[in-house]
């Protein structure tokens, strides 16, 4: 019987690991996020609306993440999932051990794919010299 439960146990982690890394990794990070943020990145260069406040600079995390200085949909956006991320790890805080790691296990795997997205958006930048073609948000009075 423990046998049994430890299986399914392993077989549920690695269904999470393959879930995070298509969902949260590949869907969300890689063809989303990674591409919103380095292009957003790219637009605080001095001589432009944006590169000319300083505030971007000191937030610029958050900036390039489109929590502020953004369309209104990307607002919405970029808030309703912070906010649900936060909530979701108010959740699953409260879980018991197992499930909680096998959940855990599986955002590991989903941010570290993040992660390279991210550097793998930025190299492609500098070294191509051409920015992600998705659009960066900006509102519009501040692209003018």
């Amino acid at each position: 019987m423990l046998r049994h439960a430890i299986s399914f146990a392993a077989s549920l982690y690695a269904a999470s690991c393959l879930f995070f890394a298509y969902a949260e990794g590949y869907k969300g990070f890689h063809l989303k996020f990674a591409p919103l943020c380095v292009k957003r990145s790219f637009t605080l260069v001095i001589g432009t609306p944006q590169g000319n406040n300083p505030l971007h600079y000191l937030l610029a995390p958050l900036y390039s993440m489109g929590l502020f200085q953004a369309t209104r949909k990307r607002l919405i956006i970029s808030w309703g999932v912070s906010l649900g991320v936060a909530a979701i790890v108010a959740v699953v805080k409260k879980l018991p051990p197992t499930p909680r790691c096998i959940l855990d296990a599986g955002v590991v795997v989903g941010l570290t794919l993040g992660s390279a997205s991210i550097l793998y958006h930025y190299a492609r930048s500098v070294l191509t010299g051409k920015l992600p073609t998705i659009d960066a948000c900006l509102p519009v009075a501040a692209t003018k």
